[in-house]
């Protein structure tokens, strides 16, 4: 799921491309090179981060792990992603550590920091070099040198090589319809950003420091520029374990009705279902005023046979109304009533549609149809 707008581009064409050009001609002048200002980019953008738990349940019915949750904004003055490149950095409190047992995070491993590779070059990290701060939530979408814009959403929870003795299915959370705007066609958008990433690192109290790096480009008028927020997290503090939703398939096994019970503290679930067969994907939103199971329509999935996945996210914070594109605020509330923003995350479920029954069941683990290209560079 990506952030939003398709006019981020617009707004910077790299990570040195960080000028306005004001045209200064008048009669006379036609042979005066025009004045040049340079946009001054500790300005431009507004930066908010919160922390929370994340119940992460096993699919393997081992313990659940609360890891940390990470929420953050980043976007200019029309409510955009604030730069089309940058650098993001969390350094945790005392005793927070990386997982030593990824192979995810590279080098930041058995560290207190979730680290970016810069963009000339370097060791592999969990953001890598594609890895960014955007409109909202962290996501691989820097752009490249050539000017591509890669949009995609990080594989959820970070570091999921090792829970459930690294079978763990991972979902990339995609705002799709009914719940989100159609992503437009021919694009390679794939769907608004939810917000929530999370890492399956074992949260501890304390204050995280966000450290987002501006680069720029050698020669550049400005050297690079670092904005700074940080957050604090009671780790006491765990939302109940999330039973996976269920979908119950209607008599053409191609659509049905998908419904979801509340733990204690959750305001929020957000689901996806997926069709892995032969792809698609929908996005459904459910809150404590509106909990009643939701329709999903005929034809969502191709066949009655059809294997699917069912991803959950609980939150005890109103995630969906911080999206993109209802939500275009420069600056944002992003932390929860609670203080902070936790998550509960249900075990993905894996399985095959049998008509006209109740699916609540896993099945086997698979390579996951949406992947991302861009995990890490």
């Amino acid at each position: 799921m990506r952030r939003i707008s398709l006019s981020r581009g617009a707004a910077f064409l790299g990570a040195g491309a960080l000028a306005v050009f004001a045209s200064g001609c008048t009669s006379g002048n036609s042979a005066i090179e025009p004045p040049f200002q340079s946009a001054n980019i500790s300005t431009l953008g507004v930066l908010k981060f919160a922390v929370g738990t994340a119940n992460i349940a096993q699919e393997d019915g081992s313990a659940a792990l609360t890891g940390l949750n990470t929420v953050v904004t980043f976007r200019n003055s029309r409510g955009d992603s604030a730069f089309a490149v940058d650098s993001p950095q969390i350094v945790g409190p005392a005793g927070f550590l990386v997982p030593a047992a990824t192979t995810l995070a590279g080098v930041d491993a058995g560290t207190n920091t979730i680290n970016y590779t810069p963009q000339i070059g370097g060791n592999p990290t969990t953001f890598g070099q594609s890895g960014s701060a955007t409109i909202y939530g962290f996501g691989p979408n820097n752009y490249t040198t050539s000017g591509a814009a890669p949009f995609g959403t990080f594989q959820l929870p970070m570091y999921n090589d090792i829970l459930s003795g690294g079978t763990y299915e991972p979902q990339s959370f995609d705002g799709l319809p009914p719940a989100f705007p159609a992503p437009p066609a021919g694009t390679g958008f794939t769907g608004y950003n939810l917000g929530f990433v999370d890492f399956a690192a074992k949260a501890v109290s304390g204050t995280y420091a966000l450290n987002v790096l501006i680069p720029t480009s050698a020669g550049s008028s400005q050297q690079p520029y670092t904005y700074t927020a940080s957050a604090t997290l009671l780790a006491s503090k765990v939302l109940p374990t999330l039973s996976g939703p269920v979908f119950t398939p209607d008599s053409t096994g191609t659509g049905g009705t998908l419904a979801v019970t509340f733990p204690a503290g959750v305001v929020e679930i957000v689901v996806e279902i997926a069709d892995e067969t032969a792809g698609g994907e929908s996005t459904y939103v459910f809150t404590t005023a509106a909990s009643a199971p939701q329709s999903v329509p005929d034809g969502t999935f191709a066949s009655n046979t059809d294997e699917y996945l069912v991803s959950a996210v609980g939150c005890d914070y109103d995630a969906f109304a911080l999206a993109a594109p209802a939500n275009m605020q420069q600056s944002p509330n992003v932390v929860g009533p609670a203080g902070q923003d936790d998550i509960t995350v249900a075990a993905p479920q894996d399985d095959t549609l049998p008509m006209g029954t109740s699916v609540a069941r896993k099945r086997g683990m698979r390579t996951l149809r949406h992947s991302s290209p861009f995990r890490r560079a």
